[in-house]
């Protein structure tokens, strides 16, 4: 999703600068981790709570739409959400793309969708387990992103058990690169807006054959570069979240890995149903149809063995509103995942101040491998 400041400038780049950003790429080796009930040797990634937990995509059907479709109708989608007390507006405006119809050409809208996060949740993993890289993009503007082919995306993709074809794996790409998202937080009768978007600029070339096919670049914007240098991510493992069927699931585990950090045996956390629907980008359904969707969702991710059952929702007064919620009881696996996650928090935090005060400091080297290279 570009941005509107698009063309600032890289900051400096110091030697501290660059050691901070490398810390990302310190994800632990790949290791056997449960996916869909059984262990698989699988990659690490890293989640930036701060982008991953706001409704930026158009969830369901209809992330697609003609051009001609929506004439005269309202084309920017606003999803409103809440972290904490605060209140926010997540404004999403889509890309426009091309597609053959009947032999014709047609223009359609593109908002980015459940396809398009979990494209970008591959970008994040490849950058996890490489690292960033200084990239010229057009203009002779500098700024810090990864190098990647689509054939790396499909084979990644197929470890999560989904076949998609090179031509649909790049349209995907171009709706993350030209689409727009603005994040912003109401204060009274203002809109303080926060950040634009995630991406800043991307190559999509057509070129080569097989494993060199449709080399490409994508570069990340500031406030990404920020949110890396600042560590505020959290390391995961990539496809036992990501190999989940349902897009709703995925993002159930994604939100309690990320809000969960002092998971423990035996202590239960509520999961307020509206709160994590906001948060998703589908709080228009009515409240039967939320917990139905929820029972759905949390039933996958017990099956798979991360939650003990799947309760019934109880009622609550939160905020002078009743609200319905899950009371959950995670599995061993879930616990050691969090305390595997907070003990890498703490170990960069670690390093990061090494980093800031030793000059001489050396980083370790980088553990982490993509999964189409365990083969």
């Amino acid at each position: 999703m570009a941005t509107e400041d698009s063309n600032c400038l890289l900051p400096e780049c110091d030697e501290c600068y660059q050691q901070q950003l490398d810390l990302f790429a310190l994800v632990d080796a790949p290791e056997k981790q449960l996916i869909k009930g059984k262990y698989v040797r699988s990659p690490y990634s890293n989640s930036i709570g701060t982008i991953d937990l706001i409704p930026r995509f158009k969830r369901g059907e209809n992330a697609i739409v003609p051009v001609s479709g929506l004439v005269g109708k309202k084309l920017k989608i606003e999803n409103r959400y809440r972290i904490g007390r605060n209140e926010l507006v997540c404004q999403i405006q889509p890309a426009v793309i091309e597609r053959t119809v009947n032999g014709e050409k047609v223009e359609f809208y593109a908002y980015p969708g459940d396809r398009e996060d979990l494209t970008e949740k591959l970008l994040f993993l490849i950058a996890s387990n490489r690292g960033l890289s200084k990239i010229r993009m057009p203009g002779g503007v500098d700024r810090f992103g990864i190098y990647f082919s689509l054939y790396e995306i499909r084979e990644e993709l197929k470890k999560l058990g989904k076949t998609r074809s090179y031509d649909v794996i790049r349209e995907s790409l171009v709706v993350i690169r030209d689409s727009r998202t603005n994040i912003s937080q109401i204060d009274g009768t203002r809109s303080i807006t926060i950040t634009h978007d995630i991406f800043a600029d991307a190559i999509l070339e057509v070129s080569g054959s097989g494993r060199g096919r449709d080399r490409c670049s994508i570069t990340f914007s500031d406030y990404v570069i920020e949110q890396i240098q600042l560590l505020n991510y959290r390391q995961y493992p990539f496809a036992s979240i990501n190999s989940h069927p349902s897009p709703l699931s995925r993002f159930i585990h994604s939100y309690l890995t990320n809000n969960w950090t002092n998971a423990a045996n035996g202590v239960t956390r509520q999961l307020f149903v509206n709160e994590v629907f906001a948060a998703f980008g589908k709080d228009h359904l009515t409240d039967a149809v939320k917990r139905r969707d929820m029972r759905a969702g949390l039933a996958i991710l017990v099956k798979a063995g991360w939650f003990t059952n799947v309760p019934y929702s109880q009622k609550t007064l939160k905020n002078g509103m009743h609200e319905h919620y899950y009371e959950l009881t995670p599995t061993e696996v879930f616990v050691e995942e969090v305390i595997r996650a907070n003990a890498k928090k703490k170990g960069l935090r670690i390093i990061d101040d090494k980093v800031r005060n030793e000059p001489e400091f050396t980083l370790p080297a980088q553990k982490g491998r993509l999964s189409a290279d365990l083969k």
